[in-house]
């Protein structure tokens, strides 16, 4: 997440030293009097800190009113003389955080930033969220398509791991020529159903594998498409495999980064985030379900969001599973 600070001390940059040190987050420092200007280029997910020490009452009194009705990020009020005598009014207002003079000398932390961005505004509708990025390491949006994605680049993206379920069975069942065919006619369908949204299928390893979608941190589409997967399972089954019989497939779905290389060509890259959905997908994911990482809610639809339940944590990340239909 980016925060800009706005503020003429000298010293600010000490103030926001442990944020600065934060590989979740980065700095950016301006004058006041350069405020206006920029809150013009800002997006939601900028968080900004403005320094009131410099105002009169007038000013700002003025400048507090000014900020009550941005819409385009957050913000938080760093008062270090402690002028604010009533600081429920700054949230009363829209505020999302209040650094007073004592949190000021004591020195912002990471954090403190995340329970910031994370604060629920006054007026926002309930059962919403704000949409940010502070689990995002390092975020480098791909954009909406593949247009601007560059080979040896390192992006964001939304990465979905599917598997077909109870191998052993199918092999049992089928026989290897016969298991060919259905996964092949099964990758098949993939790549025709997430096309439409930009989806790639990147690696594939026998019974399952990894799809990229360009993510350019707005809204993630492969949701709707993983959702459309798991309740349209018997029809898809039926009429778009090779075989008129039912197969199970589980999917996992989270937002990270990694190199991009052409298919084919990804034998020797490494990454925290390919190998996370791996073993998302492969260590927890139940047959049959679809889970998504707290990353990912964030970018859901609203109206999707009140079908996914808390599935617990694996290696660091908040999960959520679809609630299945009866």
């Amino acid at each position: 997440m980016k925060i800009i600070v706005f503020s003429d001390l000298v010293t600010i940059k000490t103030n926001f030293a442990g944020v600065k040190r934060s590989k979740n987050f980065t700095v950016e420092y301006h004058s006041c009097i350069e405020l206006k200007k920029k809150l013009k280029s800002t997006d939601k997910n900028t968080f900004i800190y403005i320094d009131i020490s410099r105002y009169n009452d007038q000013e700002r009194n003025k400048l507090l009113k000014y900020l009550s009705g941005l819409e385009s990020c957050r913000y938080g009020i760093v008062d270090p003389e402690g002028a604010v005598k009533d600081t429920a009014l700054l949230f009363f207002g829209g505020a999302s955080d209040y650094l007073g003079r004592e949190v000021f000398k004591e020195g912002i932390t990471a954090v403190r930033i995340n329970k910031a961005a994370a604060f629920l505004a006054p007026g926002q509708p309930p059962g919403t969220e704000a949409r940010w990025l502070p689990e995002i390491k390092n975020f480098i949006p791909s954009g909406p398509n593949w247009s601007g994605i560059k080979s040896g680049q390192e992006y964001t993206f939304c990465l979905m791991y599917v598997e077909l379920d109870n191998h052993e069975a199918l092999r049992k069942n089928l026989g290897e020529e016969l298991i060919t065919a259905v996964i092949n006619s099964f990758r098949g369908y993939l790549q025709k159903s997430i096309s439409p949204i930009n989806g790639k299928v990147w690696m594939w390893d026998e019974f399952g594998g990894l799809i990229l979608f360009p993510f350019d941190g707005e809204k993630c589409d492969a949701v709707l498409a993983c959702f459309r997967l798991i309740l349209n399972r018997k029809m898809i089954c039926v009429e778009n495999l090779t075989f008129n019989a039912l197969f199970s497939y589980h999917i996992a779905l989270h937002i990270g980064n990694t190199i991009y290389k052409s298919k084919g060509n990804t034998g020797t890259l490494v990454s925290d985030s390919i190998n996370s959905i791996f073993h998302l997908g492969k260590k927890f994911t139940k047959p049959g379900n679809f889970y998504i990482t707290k990353e990912v809610f964030m970018y859901s639809p609203e109206g999707l969001k009140k079908c996914f339940l808390p599935a617990g944590h694996f290696e660091g990340f908040e999960i959520m599973r679809m609630i299945l239909p009866h």
